[in-house]
């Protein structure tokens, strides 16, 4: 009985793992199925325009920190965060207190030192007024008292010699000498008066030297009044631009240090902004900025405004790049010149798409459609369980559905594809000696092969020049004929978008070709697969 039991259990677990087994490979044979499914699409005519996605920052033409000289007590602000001023008007005043007194003891101080000015001038005057007199009354007098003494001495001589004669009496002669002697004195003293008439230029040397110390003191009191009334002054701040004020960072009653006299740079009151003309800084990645030129035109797409487009123009390419966590790029500044501009505020975030290349009524197909001619053929001799041949034009497979245009094999869209589909193999250098070691050409990711190897320096010790590919690269699409077959048809493309590529050549209007949707593809989609020059070929 229990033999019996076993058996129909063991019977039972092995039907049962039987069933999910085939139900499970059913359903892997229907996800493979789905994988595999293939997409036709037909070849269409319009327009591509080539680009470079890039994110940006909206910034105004100038924006003015606004600080002030002076310090003290905010008593008027009158205008606020996002208010139109002209350039005059009044922003902010301070109390003008201490400087209303400050100018006025300035004011008695000039007019102290002008009084004394217009004091010291007068008694100038009268001095050298008096001096010319002096001088003449002192001339006036040496010249009288001289010819006094002179006639004096010379009656004394006459008296005398009469005297000595009995001719004159004592009396007589006596009066002569003294009328002479007091005639020398007259005279001596003519000649002192003179000599202090040095001394009294010299007192008029110091009166000059008063005024001018007088005058120097008035012209410090009148420098020291415009200090005080600058600083006056400075207690009103005026707009230095037409603007809007886009950042204020202080209130009345607010006490503010001075932007001039203070260490730490003093208090920033308000941002002052010229919004006249607007411009977006956008970062642009080194591999992108050499495709980017002057002049080129720029759309323009903010968050904040999902349904409005802003166009400009490149104005200005950065000539230093940033480099923030090993990845560099360089600052390109645009102009943004539509009407509807004043919707963009300062510091939005905006995405920018710069325009490369843009090509009306032409034909294309979309990019997941066109296959590298060496990843064909590594495909199709991967199914065939062969080498990879060089790659080759006119591959033509009726038999097969997927024509081996497997999804590796696919040329990705994307990004890295609208960034012009260059290869991102990488290149490394050999482990050799400077004089014969040899490095190895680039060593491709998907597929690619790598390139021919190199002498480190040539006979000249320089480093050579890398050979030039004359070999033109091969594009193929899967073309779907009337009669269901399909073929792998050689193109030539010419600019894309990331989802279409131009078709320059090998196709016309409403041909169709074929797509494949596969997992491995569609990580190639995303970018992780081998891209192309995007330019014409």
């Amino acid at each position: 009985m229990k033999k019996a039991i076993w058996i129909v259990v063991i019977l039972a677990v092995v039907v049962g793992g039987g069933v999910f087994w085939m139900i499970r490979n059913k359903k892997a044979k229907e996800a493979a199925a789905a994988k595999t499914e293939t997409k036709t699409v037909t070849v269409d005519t319009g327009s591509i325009v080539q680009n470079i996605e890039a994110n940006g920052t909206v910034v105004s033409r100038l924006d003015v920190e606004i600080k002030c000289k002076a310090s003290g007590e905010i008593t008027n602000l009158p205008f606020d965060v996002s208010d139109v001023v002209k350039k005059g008007d009044l922003l902010l005043e301070l109390d003008p207190t201490d400087e209303d007194r400050n100018v006025k003891k300035a004011e008695v101080s000039r007019s102290n030192s002008a009084t004394k000015v217009s004091r010291t001038e007068a008694d100038l005057k009268v001095a050298t007024e008096e001096l010319e007199i002096t001088k003449k009354s002192v001339e006036v007098s040496l010249k009288t008292s001289e010819i006094k003494r002179d006639d004096a001495l010379a009656k004394e001589a006459r008296v005398k010699e009469l005297y000595e004669k009995k001719l004159a009496s004592k009396e007589e002669y006596d009066t002569a000498h003294t009328t002479a002697v007091s005639a020398q004195a007259e005279y001596e003293q003519a000649v002192l008066n003179k000599k202090n008439l040095v001394n009294q230029e010299g007192e008029l040397d110091l009166k000059k030297k008063d005024l001018k110390m007088a005058r120097a003191d008035s012209e410090s009191n009148q420098i020291d009044l415009v200090i005080a009334q600058q600083k006056l002054k400075e207690t009103k701040i005026s707009s230095p631009i037409d603007g809007t004020i886009t950042a204020l960072n202080v209130q009345v009653g607010q006490i503010i240090s001075s932007g001039i006299s203070n260490v730490g740079g003093g208090t920033s009151i308000m941002t002052v902004s010229d919004l006249s003309r607007l411009f977006v800084l956008a970062s642009v990645d080194e591999s992108d900025i050499g495709e980017v030129k002057v002049d080129q035109q720029v759309i323009i797409t903010a968050d904040a405004y999902p349904n409005d487009t802003f166009f400009g123009k490149v104005v200005r390419i950065a000539q230093q790049g940033t480099s923030t966590s090993n990845v560099t790029t360089f600052e390109v500044k645009i102009e943004v010149l539509t009407e509807n501009k004043t919707l963009l505020k300062p510091q939005m975030t905006t995405n920018v798409k710069i325009i490369l290349a843009r090509k009306d009524n032409v034909l294309y197909v979309p990019s997941d459609a066109i296959t590298n001619g060496a990843l064909l053929a590594s495909a199709n001799a991967a199914l065939a369980g062969g080498t990879p041949p060089a790659a080759s034009g006119g591959n033509k497979n009726k038999n097969s559905k997927n024509s081996g245009l497997s999804g590796m094999a696919r040329v990705a869209g994307g990004k890295g594809f609208n960034r012009g589909m260059r290869g991102s193999g990488n290149y490394s250098r050999g482990s050799g000696s400077r004089q014969s070691g040899g490095f190895p050409g680039g060593q491709g990711t998907g597929n690619f092969p790598g390139g021919p190897g190199g002498p480190m320096v040539n006979a000249n010790g320089d480093m050579p020049s890398p050979p030039k590919s004359t070999a033109k690269r091969k594009y193929y699409v899967t073309l779907v004929k009337d009669d269901g077959t399909t073929e792998d048809r050689e193109v030539q493309i010419g600019i894309t978008d990331g989802e279409n590529t131009e078709i320059t050549s090998g196709l016309k209007k409403g041909d169709k070709v074929q797509m494949k949707a596969s997992e491995t593809s569609s990580e190639w989609g995303r970018g992780g697969g081998p891209m192309m020059m995007g330019g014409p070929h």
